[in-house]
């Protein structure tokens, strides 16, 4: 039996005075918006949408176009519906599919109105008769002068040809549903979006307006009713963490005259832009798919902070730094794998994801994985321990087929994202938890020895490293400029979170 240890000294102690004192010093307007910017991100989202729609709109009945090409009725919301309840039931029919819609804060009329609004952007798109499409539209909406654009793929051809034939049956033609969402509308979106003034509290809004759109302005106070039923006691607890967070460390960065000034930070991020300008993927997707974050106004606030952090080092990045950071990192920088069997003790719901609106679930997932421990201290075997006590399913109905299976926690070979991802971890909730269960795994855990108990983002873990392997290439980051991006911006992002841990333990 191997020893049971409870090794947490790699998450901060900040994180222990914050849940004591429960946050309530930092109850401001900006703890308030940063409620909306966090918990509240997808109604911040539906919010413009519902905006820029709205605005599109009232500009082509402007331009004198015919506004039944664009319309939606309601049997075409009841058969939209009626198709996506039958897509989910098929990848899992163990779901409710209307306590899906209810887990993510929406109710029927919410969620009948994105289904309006879905339909709304494929018409404004490919009205059902082709001869009405508006070509100067299509055109800057899929940037048909520039070379390759996706207005030859998607625009010209094969679907036009199949929206003309089937208005000659007299019927209506829809796009692949996947080809819609994850293409076609997200290419709408962002032309809109580029073409709107769209303002954050970030941009300088005066106080108790959380958003500015064109000339409509949304309060606060109105976005916190409309996010009503997505905030929770976890979800007021990272809103407070992380306003304490953002006060404390910008106030360290201006005492050492490092801050730069909002209007910096934003003409940084415009730089950076440049690089996605003709790329399927905008900068966008990136923050919020990739980094994890919420919203683009959360990116900003911590996007200020890291770049006043970097800003230190004017001369360039030191040599013995980064040499020393890819020596304790190149398991993860040159691709190296680790194997790992966890236990979890889920906070949230395994069906919906979301946490109880009521309540400590972080208590209730505690005590079970006290239970479990104890078992394991009195020498219980570790993988029936593991199949009797793991929340995490062997497989997660409707994933993708390439997809890693969870195994109930029997993860194998596994890269650091990928065990990241399993964690529920990403750059948003390190900087907002202060710690990674995946990191700790990945770099420190001794093989064999278990772990636990230790909370996690999602609940509690016990978990045991198996062994790790070797990195899977070499990196030439002195000659090879990605290598060397890659490099220089962990070596940056972990000296970061260091410094965050040290401001806020103090």
């Amino acid at each position: 039996m191997t020893n049971l240890s409870l090794k947490k000294s790699y998450i901060p102690i900040f994180l222990l005075s914050l849940v004591a004192c429960g946050g309530d010093s930092v109850i401001t307007a900006g703890y308030e918006n940063n409620l909306v910017f966090t918990a509240g991100a997808s109604k911040v989202n539906q919010s413009i949408i519902q905006a820029l729609l709205d605005s599109e709109v009232a500009r082509r009945q402007e331009r004198g176009d015919d506004m039944e090409l664009y319309a939606v009725s309601e049997a075409d919301i009841d058969a939209r519906i009626q198709s996506l309840e039958e897509q989910a039931k098929a990848r899992n029919s163990d779901i409710d599919f209307w306590e899906q819609v209810r887990a993510t804060g929406n109710t029927t009329e919410g969620y009948r109105l994105e289904a309006h609004n879905a339909l709304l952007i494929d018409r404004l798109l490919f009205p059902p008769n082709p001869e009405a499409w508006n070509e100067e539209d299509l055109s800057g909406i899929f940037k048909k002068d520039e070379p390759n654009s996706m207005y030859e793929n998607m625009v010209e051809g094969a679907t036009k040809d199949a929206f003309r034939e089937a208005w000659a049956k007299g019927e209506k033609y829809q796009v692949d549903e996947m080809m819609s969402q994850m293409i076609l509308r997200p290419y709408l979106m962002r032309w809109l979006w580029l073409a709107a003034d769209i303002k954050y509290p970030f941009d300088g809004l005066r106080e108790g307006i959380s958003l500015q759109i064109n000339d409509q302005e949304i309060t606060t106070k109105e976005m916190l009713s409309r996010c009503e039923l997505l905030i929770g006691p976890v979800e007021k607890d990272r809103a407070r963490k992380f306003t304490d967070i953002v006060t404390k460390v910008s106030e360290d960065l201006e005492a050492k005259g490092l801050l730069i000034s909002p209007k910096e930070a934003l003409a940084r991020i415009d730089e950076e832009k440049i690089e996605y300008e003709n790329s399927p993927i905008s900068y966008e997707q990136v923050v919020l798919q990739f980094y994890g974050y919420p919203t683009m106004e959360a990116y900003h606030q911590v996007y200020r902070l890291r770049q006043s952090f970097r800003d230190q080092w004017e001369d360039g990045l030191p040599e013995e730094g980064l040499i020393a950071n890819l020596e304790a990192r190149k398991n993860f920088l040159a691709d190296g794998k680790s194997d790992a069997e966890v236990i979890l003790f889920s906070a949230r719901s395994m069906e919906t994801g979301r946490y109880p609106m009521e309540g400590d679930s972080f208590a209730k997932a505690f005590e079970n994985c006290q239970s479990a421990q104890q078992e394991l201290a009195a020498d219980a075997d570790w993988g029936e321990t593991l199949m009797k006590w793991s929340e995490l399913p062997e497989i997660v109905k409707g994933a993708p087929a390439q997809a890693t299976p969870p195994k109930k926690g029997r993860f194998g070979s596994l890269s650091l994202n990928q065990l990241k991802e399993f964690f529920g971890e990403n750059e948003y909730l390190r900087f907002v938890e202060g710690g990674s269960l995946a990191e700790h795994i990945f770099f420190e855990a001794v093989p064999g020895e278990i772990y636990g108990p230790v909370r996690g983002v999602t609940g509690w873990y016990i978990y045991k490293l198996n062994y790790r392997s070797e990195p899977a290439k070499v990196l030439d980051w002195k000659e090879n400029e990605r290598h060397k991006y890659l490099v220089e911006s962990d070596f940056v992002n972990v000296n970061f979170f260091e410094y965050i841990d040290k401001v806020m333990a103090e």
